[in-house]
């Protein structure tokens, strides 16, 4: 999934870039945000106010959130399912292990990010940078990033 955003912020070699909400989000609601604007940091080189073209690995994107998703869900019916062996006919426990449970599994999905963050095939990447000088309509200089390993 290719996104165009702007460059908001620059620290260090990383740059702030916000992303509007794609027209096919505002019919969908379904991720319950209500937000506009997006934010993500990504190491580059531009400036403030150009815009950037970014590569968000498209099938991996909907794979995290599936995962995001289910995990905590199943630790939750499987901690409603424990509580529910242990502590028969005691509503207030059963509930109480579900939510422990969760709290768990989601600590797992913590660490899965952490690991799956840093892995370059997992991140996004700046395609190409349109200098916030030159997107008046007419030809646009466009500086091509090369995939470069760091």
């Amino acid at each position: 999934m290719i996104r165009i955003g702007r460059v908001v912020e620059i620290q260090d070699e990383f740059l702030k870039i916000c992303f509007s909400r794609p027209e096919a989000c505002n019919s969908c609601k379904l991720c319950g945000t209500g937000r506009d604007k997006t934010t993500v940091t990504l190491r580059g080189d531009a400036q403030v106010g150009d815009l950037v073209e970014v590569d968000m690995p498209g099938a991996r994107v909907v794979k995290v959130s599936a995962l995001a998703y289910l995990i905590p869900l199943v630790g939750l019916i499987s901690g409603l399912f424990l509580g529910n062996s242990i502590f028969p006919s005691r509503e207030a426990y059963v509930f109480l292990s579900g939510l422990v449970m969760m709290a768990v599994f989601l600590g797992g999905v913590k660490l899965i990010d952490r690991k799956l963050g840093v892995l370059p095939a997992w991140q996004p990447r700046i395609l190409r940078i349109i200098p916030s000088a030159q997107e008046d309509g007419h030809e646009i200089a466009v500086q091509t990033i090369e995939n470069e390993e760091k």
